[in-house]
């Protein structure tokens, strides 16, 4: 509803975020209050892939960025994984000078509109 209402601006939002991080920590819970062994070997099976699709995104494209010349870029990507990328971006150094702007959505629309 709030993707439909407020579009970009929401899910690139930390309301957004911080509504998929109460999902996962409901998920985790529930699995854990299962008490089902094979259960969590699932989940931490999910939760694995997921981190190592995030990395391979960040490789892909400093891999492309080492390849080819462009001024700007655009990464779609599912809400969903807004925040653990940002995280990982944040801990690391970007050798090759690719600038992150993930903070500044609306500014980046106004910018684009002037």
């Amino acid at each position: 509803m709030y993707a439909r209402m407020y579009g970009f601006r929401y899910l690139n939002s930390d309301y957004c975020s911080d509504l998929f991080d109460d999902l996962d920590r409901f998920i985790r819970v529930a699995v854990q209050q299962t008490g089902d062994k094979s259960l969590t070997e699932v989940h931490d099976s999910w939760n694995a892939v997921k981190k190592r699709r995030e990395l391979e995104m960040i490789k892909n494209i400093r891999t492309y960025s080492r390849e080819h010349e462009y001024h700007l870029g655009v990464l779609l990507i599912g809400a969903a994984h807004r925040r653990a990328i940002i995280q990982i971006l944040q801990n690391k150094n970007e050798p090759e000078g690719i600038c992150w702007n993930y903070n500044n959505y609306d500014g980046y629309l106004q910018e684009r509109a002037a």
